[in-house]
């Protein structure tokens, strides 16, 4: 037999070939027992100390990423609370100033309506005419016998009609008395209502007052508790983050949705007008044009949003003096209303006209031009308050991607610790692995080593009787 062919897996002898290589391999296996278990073992201890490294790493990083968190939220919560309490104080000072500051006025008028009304009522005071002094003595006379003289009786008649005439002016003059009383009051009256009407308005006032001093020191309690006790990132305050973040993403696709439709009535007047325009940044000018009108009023909206304290991403516009940020609002509401004017002309009157069958212009009317013109400067309009939502998104999505960035980094841990306890029991499968492919030589070894044992011990059992 060809050793040569034998060791090379010779044709004719590959079965034989294969049988003397496989008692090599074990025997070389079962030779290097011990070396490969030590490298087995440890390649499986190196691995899984790796990975618990990597799990405590990334238990630290989750540590750092919840402080960074609750700081964050704390910095939120004292935000929004200041923000509260400076609308508040806001307000509470425009109550003062606005209805308190009348108070004076007010104070004067209730005390002019009440020297009025004192007045008209000491003037409405009824007093009835005392009756002449000498009523008694013509009563008198009046009543005299009826056989007087004839002169005497003229005298008595004369002043009998006196009399009754005297009767009569001192009852008109009691009547007129009595009337100009009653109008006396009944002006009272709607003096009292005016009164009346400049006591609620103040007690309206000071009730007003009161509820904002009320809410105010509600809300400044809260203030000084988020100061004390910083906020935990509870589960319900992440929902309550996420839920505002999904709610801006929505909100942020619908004013997408009408950017995409501006852009859509904006396409067939620049494409008329623009299209033999040289291309920049390879891209047409039509495009580049559209994006830009249908850009213009997102910017513009941003600027009057931020001068007018409405969001917050430029704190530089909204602390600038109020008489300059009045005179910008001005500007860039005038800039605002010129570009929404400019681009409804321009999609009512820049598409080309309706060619017919036989090629002629077909006129549309005038209902299509004022609908498309009326619906871009609507679109035009929500465009406006984009960076309402953009704010809202950029807020609460920072919450939410620190949480998902502390969620996902336990999830890494867990799995780096699942991993390192994998890769211990993977070093000890492979060793019974290792020990299950040289089991022969293993048996073999066993059986021998444990007959010399059965020997060793026969051998010292002879001793011990011989000795004995």
């Amino acid at each position: 037999m060809d050793v040569y062919k034998l060791l090379t897996l010779g044709p004719g002898l590959v079965w034989e070939s294969m049988l003397l290589w496989g008692l090599f391999a074990l025997v070389f296996l079962y030779l290097a027992r011990t070396h490969a278990h030590r490298l087995l073992f440890g390649l499986s201890r190196v691995l899984a100390r790796g990975l618990r490294s990597l799990a405590a790493l990334f238990w630290r990083l989750r540590r750092r990423s919840q402080a960074l968190q609750i700081e964050m939220l704390d910095a939120a919560a004292r935000a929004e609370a200041a923000r509260v309490l400076t609308r508040d104080f806001q307000r509470l000072a425009d109550v003062v100033r606005k209805e308190l500051g009348e108070y004076p006025s007010l104070h004067r008028q209730a005390s002019e309506q009440i020297v009025r009304i004192e007045r008209d009522y000491e003037a409405s005071v009824e007093i009835p005419p005392a009756p002449p002094d000498w009523l008694e003595a013509v009563d008198a006379v009046a009543h005299t016998a009826d056989g007087a003289d004839p002169a005497l009786a003229r005298i008595l008649d004369a002043m009998h009609s006196t009399l009754t005439r005297a009767s009569h002016d001192a009852l008109e003059e009691y009547r007129y008395a009595s009337r100009k009383r009653h109008l006396l009051l009944r002006r009272a009256a709607s003096q009292w209502r005016k009164t009346a009407g400049i006591l609620d308005r103040m007690d309206r006032t000071v009730t007003e007052l009161d509820d904002r001093v009320a809410l105010a020191d509600r809300h400044m309690a809260a203030f000084e508790r988020i100061r004390r006790e910083p906020p935990t990132a509870g589960f319900a305050l992440q929902l309550r983050y996420l839920a505002h973040f999904v709610l801006s993403l929505l909100m942020l696709g619908g004013f997408a949705v009408l950017a995409a439709g501006e852009l859509a009535l904006l396409h067939l007047p620049l494409h008329h007008l623009l299209a033999r325009q040289p291309e920049a940044l390879g891209l047409g000018l039509p495009q580049i044009a559209g994006w830009a009108l249908v850009a213009a009023p997102v910017l513009l909206g941003a600027l009057l949003l931020e001068l007018g304290r409405m969001t917050r991403l430029l704190p530089g516009l909204g602390a600038l003096q109020v008489r300059l940020r009045a005179q910008l609002m001005a500007v860039v509401a005038a800039l605002a209303g010129v570009q929404i004017v400019f681009v409804a002309a321009l999609v009512a009157y820049g598409s080309p006209p309706v060619q017919a069958a036989a090629g002629a212009a077909v006129s549309v009317g005038a209902a299509p031009v004022f609908a498309s013109a009326g619906l871009s400067i609507l679109l035009a309009l929500l465009l406006l308050a984009t960076e309402l939502p953009f704010e809202a998104a950029l807020r609460s999505g920072r919450q939410v991607g620190m949480s998902l960035l502390v969620a996902l980094l336990g999830l890494f841990a867990m799995l780096s610790r699942i991993l390192a306890w994998i890769a211990h029991l993977a070093g000890q499968l492979l060793v019974r692995v290792y020990d299950l492919v040289i089991f022969l030589p293993l048996a073999v070894d066993e059986a021998w080593t444990a007959r010399r044992l059965r020997n060793r011990a026969a051998g010292a059992a002879g001793t011990e009787r011989l000795e004995s």
